[in-house]
């Protein structure tokens, strides 16, 4: 869910899908879910995908390039926490 809310995120605000952004939701996706895989259940880790897929896209571009591995890491840990 991570990889296609990310896709759908570049798709809605920069016109095209890119394959880096596929990537990086996938990566996201696998860093949220990670810490909640044996907790939750199948509705659950719908949830997560999704919110690891917006949360981070939104602070990878309002924090920029620079902050790339907090908010992949950062932001996918935090987010599969509080759903949690």
């Amino acid at each position: 869910m991570s990889l296609l809310t990310w896709t759908c995120m570049d798709l809605v605000f920069y016109r095209k899908p890119s394959i880096i952004g596929a990537i990086n939701g996938m990566i996201t996706g696998l860093v949220a879910i990670t810490p909640a895989a044996g907790v939750v259940a199948g509705w659950g880790a719908i949830i997560i995908g999704v919110c690891s897929g917006i949360v981070p896209w939104i602070s990878m571009n309002i924090a920029g390039k620079k902050l790339s591995l907090f908010t992949h890491h950062g932001m996918s840990i935090t987010t599969a926490y509080v759903k949690k």
